[in-house]
């Protein structure tokens, strides 16, 4: 887990601080091995951040998904999930390993020690309150998990038969070993 980007300090911070933090992430953003999170608020418009602009201009989108947090602040009775939709459907702002809606803990729910796990029955709430699951859509943490550990799955699949016959080595090395060690003790 890498520090979000600032591009501004308060007062009492080291005005280094932005360009420090792009120093540590930057190495991150340009291994191709790594998958981008890019985290963008869902009331923002994608193309003021600058996460999604150092993962293009890095040429990584294909190594990246696209994270919209506080999706329940841009659907309502009113809306019903329109902008939410045509956010997540905007072609030109999703990277290529897909693109998901997250409600998050809000500052209340901090400020209430709201746990995770009631945090994440109030995402499923939201998502079926305005009945989002139903429209094609990636929302929820758990799809996010999903998405993530499916691509690191496909990026290391290719590596079990090697490491298979590794362990099976192993077993082997240790069996002998025991054969030795029990001549040894009979003797």
């Amino acid at each position: 887990d890498l520090p979000g980007f600032i591009t501004a300090t308060k007062a009492d911070e080291d005005s280094a601080l932005p360009k420090r933090i792009r120093e540590i992430c930057l190495p991150f953003i340009t291994d191709s091995s790594n998958i981008k999170m890019v985290v963008m608020s869902a009331t923002e418009d994608p193309a003021l951040s600058y996460a999604l602009k150092l993962v293009k201009k890095h040429n990584q989108m294909e190594n990246a998904i696209g994270v919209f947090t506080k999706i329940d602040m841009v659907t309502n009775e009113k809306l019903q999930g329109r902008q939410l939709m045509e956010l997540l459907n905007d072609r030109s702002y999703i990277p290529h390993l897909g693109v998901v809606g997250v409600k998050l803990r809000s500052a209340a729910d901090l400020a209430s020690n709201t746990s995770i796990p009631e945090m994440l029955k109030h995402e499923v709430a939201f998502i079926e309150r305005y009945k989002l699951g139903n429209r094609g859509l990636n929302l929820g943490i758990p799809k996010l998990m999903d998405m993530i550990s499916s691509e690191q799955l496909k990026r290391i699949s290719h590596t079990f038969p090697a490491i298979k016959d590794q362990v099976t080595k192993l077993l082997e090395q240790k069996r002998k070993g025991h054969g030795v060690i029990r001549r040894l003790i009979e003797t």
